[in-house]
């Protein structure tokens, strides 16, 4: 098991700024994204070299794959999260059949409460000075460790991975304190936003990549938006 050393430094940190949350709200399904993802299942099913068949044991590890791509570090879902979505992983493969994807919706506006929640958490860690008079350590591999039962579990990760990264960017010398903080605050800022900006454009095409890579890690599925994005750039 690969650990991190939280190594003891002395340092007053300030709260440089704040930022609001918004409501947890995921995008809602389009007419149309469910027409695609019954087209590109067809097309997988008939048109992809690997001629796989997506029956149950596929939806499991589509499922399995969605969780990750949204959480690979496993800070924000909680265990129950996962539990309570794995229970209807084997359903997942006659829904997209139908056109039903759904549960690409249900998921993300329960990773949107928990980057809240986790977001809360950050202001309120770095509101305050962090303890670095002791050694700890914290486990950087995901599989090695598993979801945290409760936010006092997260809560306690966070601490965590906010002194190793205050520490990792006190390594600048011309780095202030305030800097510091200013930098954590808006990283975790915009990455909070940059989730809650999300259109069903973007979560169709994380959850549609998520089964490609079920039987091929080197198809994923693009968005007309980024193929179009994609083409333009190989244009220029």
């Amino acid at each position: 098991m690969r650990r991190i050393a939280l190594r003891p430094l002395s340092l007053v940190v300030i709260l440089f700024l704040m930022a609001a949350i918004v409501g947890a709200q995921a995008p809602v399904p389009t007419n149309e994204d469910q027409e695609i993802a019954k087209t590109v299942v067809d097309l997988l099913e008939h048109g992809h070299m690997a001629r796989p068949v997506i029956d149950d044991e596929i939806a499991v590890k589509w499922c399995d794959n969605f969780l990750k791509d949204l959480d690979p570090q496993k800070y924000y879902f909680l265990k129950g999260d996962v539990e309570e979505f794995k229970k209807g992983a084997k359903n997942l493969d006659d829904q997209v059949r139908e056109g039903r994807i759904d549960f690409a919706s249900t998921v993300f506006e329960r990773f949107l409460q928990r980057q809240d929640e986790r977001y809360k958490t950050v202001v309120a860690l770095l509101g305050k000075p962090l303890d670095f008079t002791i050694d700890e350590y914290l486990t950087d591999d995901p599989e090695k460790v598993d979801y945290a039962v409760d936010k006092t579990e997260a809560d306690e990760r966070w601490r965590k991975k906010l002194k190793f990264e205050e520490l990792q960017l006190r390594l600048d010398d011309s780095t202030t304190p305030e800097d510091v903080i200013k930098k954590l605050t808006i990283r975790y800022r915009d990455r909070n936003r940059l989730f809650h900006q999300f259109d069903s454009d973007e979560l169709l095409e994380v959850y549609l990549s998520s089964l490609t890579r079920t039987f091929d890690p080197h198809s994923s599925y693009l968005s007309a938006k980024n193929l179009e994005d994609m083409l333009n750039q190989q244009l220029h």
